[in-house]
């Protein structure tokens, strides 16, 4: 079985208004078959929610390497009932240029359960599937059910349609579990569940079913005015 090491951090800034901010963001990524992939992304978002985006890849693996760059239009809105985050643009990865975006709904209640659902269409991001120019699209129904103040659990079920026509239909769960509150310190338990409806395909890995658990935390914080970090690894 393939593991995977992940660590993450962003960062946002506000202004005044706290409607107009700013984000940068760096993630990598370390699976067991030695590819390693980094990404550094920057966004800006203006008082009526609409902004845009940039960011650099980088991929490597044993003898080979990749890099890409993105640009993209975003639409951000976060109030008390609902979060709207969406993104459409252009990916320029090895030296092919691919249309890439994503929406996410999510309506919350007053005791802070929420349902909505999530769209994203990327490029798989192995060595072969990068050298093949293979993308998917997902769809799904997400939720978050609030059992104490402290903890909480969240769930994604849906489909996968890879440009292979491989399909694979999904479940993930997140349970977390808030540690200290001043520092927005949390951990937390995920588990991911697929079938792949053509299993062993040779650009990524894609086993006839997967079943896997991992344990990560994350921090918010608010180091100064106007300013919030955010960090996790898994």
């Amino acid at each position: 079985m393939r593991s995977r090491l992940i660590a993450a951090a962003w960062l946002t800034a506000a202004g005044a208004a706290s409607a107009q901010f700013a984000t940068g963001g760096f993630y990598a990524s370390h699976d067991s078959d030695d590819f390693d992939e980094v990404r550094v992304i920057a966004d800006a978002t203006a008082t009526n929610g609409f902004g845009a985006a940039a960011g650099a890849m980088y991929y490597s693996a044993p003898g080979w390497s990749a890099s890409g760059a993105l640009l993209a239009a975003t639409y951000k809105r976060f109030d008390r009932e609902r979060q709207i985050d969406a993104s459409l643009g252009a990916a320029r990865i090895d030296g092919r240029t691919y249309a890439v975006g994503g929406a996410d709904y999510l309506h919350t209640w007053a005791g802070g359960n929420a349902l909505g659902a999530a769209f994203e269409r990327n490029i798989v991001n192995s060595r072969g599937g990068i050298e093949d120019g293979i993308t998917y699209n997902t769809m799904a129904v997400v939720g978050d059910y609030v059992f104490t103040p402290r903890f909480n659990v969240g769930a994604a079920a849906g489909n996968t349609w890879f440009s292979d026509d491989n399909q694979r239909p999904f479940l993930r769960t997140r349970w977390n579990l808030e540690l200290v509150e001043a520092y927005g310190l949390n951990a937390y338990l995920k588990t991911r569940s697929y079938r792949n409806s053509d299993p062993d395909r040779p650009q990524y890995y894609s086993p006839r079913s997967l079943n896997e658990v991992s344990l990560g935390l994350s921090a918010r914080w608010r180091p100064a005015d106007h300013v919030v970090l955010s960090a996790w690894a898994d």
